[in-house]
């Protein structure tokens, strides 16, 4: 009898040497990619607390001076400018309206509206966060399309 002998074929040892390098190569590269975006991840969230921080010290400096507007019926009394003056913030007086502002951060400002209502008392209209990087010189966005105007 003969003796036979099943003859796999085999894969030749550059083939398996290049797989392993290239398994290496992308196992490499992914690594890289996930410290990236964690990297990313973990910025934005600092970068997002601190906001959150600035956003609620400067809503209860809000909230006091509003109180203390509310007590004193819209009447300018020392407490109140300390008020202001500590928190940098101004209080304008137009229309029957006040307007308070209260610096967030650097770029944003944190604006209140009182009015008196037909009692005579001050009453909280609105609160909203403004961006003051539109208003700042050489923030201005690029303009790619004017529906409105001619290009020059």
């Amino acid at each position: 009898m003969e003796n036979k002998k099943n003859i796999l074929p085999s894969i030749p040892t550059g083939t398996t040497s290049l797989i392993a390098i290239f398994i290496i190569i992308c196992i490499s590269i992914f690594s890289v990619l996930s410290f990236v975006h964690a990297n990313n991840d973990y910025n934005l969230s600092v970068k997002t607390q601190d906001f959150i921080k600035s956003y609620n010290k400067a809503d209860m400096i809000t909230e006091n001076i509003v109180c203390e507007m509310k007590l004193t019926n819209g009447e300018t009394t020392e407490k109140l400018k300390n008020l202001v003056d500590e928190s940098k913030g101004t209080i304008t007086f137009e229309n029957n309206t006040y307007l308070l502002t209260v610096p967030i951060n650097d770029t944003m400002d944190l604006n209140t509206t009182l009015e008196f209502n037909s009692n005579g008392s001050l009453v909280e209209k609105s609160r909203v966060s403004h961006s003051k990087a539109s208003e700042s010189e050489g923030s201005q966005y690029l303009e790619l399309f004017d529906v409105y105007g001619d290009y020059e």
